[in-house]
């Protein structure tokens, strides 16, 4: 019992606290995402959407896994994974190619002039994709021995640190990267990368499907995420 009632009078400080922030404006999205995803692919993008929509507030939470609309009445959530929400409707996004990159340091002393030479480099593994480096060795019709050994970490966030502190070589999405590479922190090894099984979907509940204001977001959303000239999303 005291356990459920710390839950419900969290969940009502937290929307305490939600009104509050909104400081009294009309329209509030509440958004559940995925951390890395959050702060690197959706965040810098809000402001194009705030452009058009100047009257709406928004309520950011991470989530890393499914839950249930409701106990935790989001308008939307941002989900990795099949297309499958009990209680929401997914729309998809985009699907998830991973590339290999390091840092320069990294990469000029280890000499890596083939794939197969990162067979014996470190290989840094991410918690949620643990079968990612196996299968970019198979996509090149190479059967490494230890594809699964290497320093693990839980978010892509951490990986790509991790890899631009040089301490070994990451498979990671190129949309989430963008500032490593283009600082050159990091830089991509091989451009040959894998598609993972699964992919990126935006999951509204069924009670907010008529939300004007959620629409409009899931409209603009699916809009950033279909790639332009160059391959690169908006």
């Amino acid at each position: 019992y005291l356990a459920e009632v710390r839950e419900t009078l969290s969940r009502l400080e937290r929307s305490t606290h939600s009104m509050i922030a909104a400081g009294g404006a009309s329209d509030v999205l509440s958004i559940a995402s995925l951390p890395t995803f959050a702060t690197r692919w959706l965040i810098p993008r809000l402001p194009r959407f705030v452009a058009n929509h100047p009257s709406a507030a928004f309520a950011l939470s991470t989530r890393l896994r499914p839950f249930s609309f409701a106990e935790e009445p989001f308008d939307l959530a941002i989900h990795y994974g099949a297309p499958r929400w009990p209680g929401g409707e997914a729309t998809h996004l985009f699907d998830e190619d991973l590339v290999p990159v390091a840092s320069p340091a990294f990469r000029d002393a280890g000499g890596f002039d083939r794939p197969e030479a990162l067979a014996c480099a470190v290989l840094i593994q991410q918690a949620t994709r643990p079968a990612a480096w196996r299968d970019w060795f198979a996509g090149l019709g190479l059967a490494v021995e230890r594809p699964f050994r290497g320093p693990l970490f839980d978010q892509f966030s951490m990986v790509a640190a991790a890899a631009a502190a040089g301490l070994g070589a990451a498979l990671v999405p190129r949309f989430l990267i963008e500032e490593e590479l283009g600082s050159g922190r990091l830089v991509v090894l091989f451009d040959r990368p894998v598609r993972t099984e699964e992919a990126y979907h935006l999951v509204v509940p069924a009670e907010k499907r008529s939300s004007p204001l959620v629409a409009a977001f899931r409209e603009w959303l699916v809009d950033e995420a279909r790639p332009r000239p160059g391959g690169r999303r908006a």
